[in-house]
């Protein structure tokens, strides 16, 4: 989703998608975005869908890299600890919403 409309990401034979997550978003203080996305199936075309999710080990804290934060570029996220276990507790709600400052 961009601009709240839904968008069609081309499917290129042989390709991997790669998405960033909340996490990347947080570390890279928001230069990089994690997409609100969802997966539709084709009936036509056989296809495979693989999900992996990636955590830092439980107790780990996650935060904006310290170097990408200045004047021009203040902080935008605070320091979250088990971030992946709220994640999976939402319901249609972007959970990184939860810890913009």
């Amino acid at each position: 989703m961009y601009e709240d409309q839904w968008f069609r990401v081309p499917i290129f034979p042989h390709a991997l998608l790669v998405s960033v997550g909340d996490q990347i978003e947080i570390m890279s203080n928001g230069i990089f975005k994690s997409p609100l996305h969802k997966a539709l199936s084709n009936s036509k075309k056989e296809q495979t869908i693989l999900a992996m999710y990636c955590a830092p080990e439980r107790g780990k804290e996650i935060e904006p890299v310290g170097e990408l934060i200045n004047d021009k570029r203040p902080r935008l996220y605070e320091a979250v600890r088990d971030y992946h276990e709220t994640y999976f507790f939402q319901q249609g709600k972007r959970p990184i919403d939860a810890v913009k400052i």
